[in-house]
C-alpha cells in the first residue's frame, strides 16, 4: 500500500513542481536556445522535490 501512496504523491508533487518552475521562469539562468538542458534541469528539480515531498505523504499515511 506504501508504494501506491508513494508513486501517486511522486507523479502529483512532480507535476504541480514543474508548474511551479514553468511560471518561475527559471530558464533565464540558461543560454539562449539550451532547450535540452532547461528540460532536463526541471525534471530533475521536480522528481528530487517529488521525491521528498512523497516520503513526507508516506510517513504522514503510515501515522494513521
Amino acid at each position: 500500500m506504501d508504494s501506491v501512496v508513494y508513486l501517486t504523491a511522486l507523479v502529483a508533487s512532480a507535476y504541480w513542481i514543474i508548474h511551479i518552475l514553468n511560471a518561475s521562469h527559471l530558464e533565464k539562468l540558461f543560454k539562449p536556445n539550451h532547450i535540452w538542458q532547461i528540460r532536463s534541469s526541471y525534471v530533475v528539480i521536480a522528481l528530487g522535490f517529488g521525491h521528498l515531498l512523497a516520503q513526507m505523504v508516506v510517513q504522514i499515511f503510515n501515522l494513521f
